[in-house]
């Protein structure tokens, strides 16, 4: 699997992991902001996503960090735990998608 496409991957189970409903159409749509069917035709194609798809899909995770710092920051001591971990959860990821934006970078580079 190439690095990009397995950044991907690890991202999409990772959200699985916290949302167990999510699933790969909902991850194309709403995480890749393309067709319910993207996300499955990367994983079998040798195509490679996009920059669009990667700059979404950082810019989502991101957004959704900010979501979930900001119910943080106003959360009942009793949920700040749970919700400061969901913001983690999204700062990684972001970082991982940000990862595979460089690495898409260094190819076209050469």
């Amino acid at each position: 699997m190439k690095a990009i496409k397995r950044h991907i991957h690890e991202i999409y189970t990772e959200l699985q992991l916290e949302k167990p409903t999510l699933t790969e159409a909902m991850f194309s749509c709403d995480y890749l902001g393309r067709s319910k069917c993207y996300y499955s035709y990367v994983m079998t194609t040798e195509n490679d996503a996009s920059e669009k798809v990667l700059l979404n899909l950082w810019g989502q995770l991101r957004y959704q960090k900010l979501l979930s710092e900001k119910t943080e920051a106003s959360a009942h001591p009793a949920i700040k735990l749970l919700v400061a971990n969901t913001t983690e959860l999204y700062s990684s990821l972001s970082q991982k998608a940000f990862q595979a934006i460089n690495e898409r970078a260094m190819e076209l580079a050469r």
